[in-house]
């Protein structure tokens, strides 16, 4: 619906985040650079005033200094200095936020390109212009093969 905030939750942080503090704390600043990482057709409307809230909402946080702190703040280590805290988010973000993509230092555009475009198929669900991930669906279960089941005995 509209006029909601789209938050996520991050491993290890005790509160839902907001996806603009998120894109902040990766790097990306600019609300366009941010809007654009979501929604990829400028005269798409629709999208565009979803994600107004998102922008507003978190428009104190500017810097991505605020935005990491914002998040370290939210941690389960209490008691940390500031330097500690922008420390402890910033490992979060590199090593438990969508690790598949990359745990290296500087990988932070990847991980904002695929936040953003899985924002977008959330939002195309939302618009109803896609259906619904089914969970249950086959093709996306992971299946051991033969190769992998053998080895598993092998190893006993």
């Amino acid at each position: 619906g509209g006029g909601a905030t789209i938050k996520t939750t991050l491993p290890y942080i005790r509160n839902d985040i907001p996806i603009v503090v998120v894109f902040r704390a990766l790097g990306i600043i600019p609300d366009k650079d941010i809007l654009e990482h979501i929604c990829y057709d400028r005269n798409d409307t629709a999208m565009f005033e979803m994600l107004k809230p998102c922008l507003e909402d978190s428009f104190p946080i500017q810097e991505q200094e605020v935005a990491l702190d914002f998040i370290g703040r939210r941690g389960t280590a209490t008691g940390l200095s500031r330097e500690k805290r922008l420390k402890y988010a910033e490992e979060i973000l590199q090593k438990e936020m969508l690790p598949h993509i990359s745990m290296s230092e500087g990988q932070q555009g990847k991980k904002a390109y695929f936040f953003g475009y899985m924002i977008h198929r959330l939002l195309l669900a939302a618009l109803d212009r896609r259906d619904l991930d089914d969970r249950d669906h086959f093709g996306k279960k992971r299946l051991d093969l033969a190769g992998p089941l053998l080895a598993g005995l092998f190893r006993m």
